[in-house]
């Protein structure tokens, strides 16, 4: 794990001020969960949380807001969602017992092949799910779920990461350990913007397009190595 003072530390070395006079720890830590907050916003999958909630009655249905509307099984409330990734399987009525799985289906498809389907009869049991990009925290299910004891499923979602609470040795950021560069790129584009002078808005411009690009780079990689795509497919697409 990658402790916030590590990083902190790193930036302050980079940027001149070991001592921390003119970009204090507290400021570089704000940086640093803003950074944490950035790189999810722009790579999703970089803090997933999959849990098991229960569904409300009807067709529609949303990702969880961090309020106690929404808990597992055990009555825990769960981590407020960004953004829908995947929905794998029915988990019962008790949020315990694994079932059927649940496909993903166009929803205009659906539309157009049975224009009632949200006043189809209920089952607590989920078949499919539809998501649309452009409202990343709603779907919909079929059927719809009944007025009672509605089935619980697993959710696959990106959210927020932890904020960083403190600059110490065993306060540690909420993300993999591979974006430690990263995170320090943001704190220093961040940093150099502040002074708003020529020299620093060009290192401010040159941190942040570094901070994109290794983001950028991870995708491909991860393409690359994506065990859902065929080799034959994987060297095609990097001719």
């Amino acid at each position: 794990m990658v402790a916030s003072k590590t990083i902190i530390d790193r930036a302050s070395k980079l940027l001149l001020d070991e001592t921390n006079v003119r970009w204090s720890t507290t400021e570089l830590l704000d940086w640093l969960n803003s950074g944490q907050n950035e790189i999810v916003i722009l790579k999703p999958d970089t803090h997933v949380t999959v849990v098991e909630y229960q569904l409300v009655a009807g067709t529609k249905q949303s990702i969880p807001d961090g309020t106690s509307d929404f808990q597992d099984s055990s009555d825990a409330t769960v981590d407020a969602g960004i953004v829908l990734l995947d929905i794998v399987r029915n988990m019962g009525t008790d949020g315990e017992t694994p079932g059927r799985a649940i496909q993903i289906v166009d929803r205009e498809i659906m539309d157009s092949m049975n224009p009632d389907w949200h006043g189809d009869t209920a089952s607590a049991q989920v078949l499919y799910y539809m998501f649309n990009n452009d409202a990343p925290k709603i779907f919909y299910v079929y059927p719809q779920q009944p007025s009672s004891d509605q089935g619980y499923v697993e959710v696959q979602y990106s959210s927020k990461p932890t904020p960083v609470d403190s600059y110490a040795v065993d306060s540690y950021i909420d993300l993999d350990d591979v974006y430690e560069n990263v995170l320090l790129d943001y704190i220093l584009y961040r940093g150099f913007a502040k002074d708003n002078s020529q020299e620093s808005n060009a290192k401010a411009a040159a941190y942040y397009s570094q901070f994109r690009a290794a983001l950028s780079g991870k995708d491909q990689m991860e393409e690359v190595i994506d065990p859902n795509i065929p080799i034959q497919v994987k060297s095609a697409s990097y001719k």
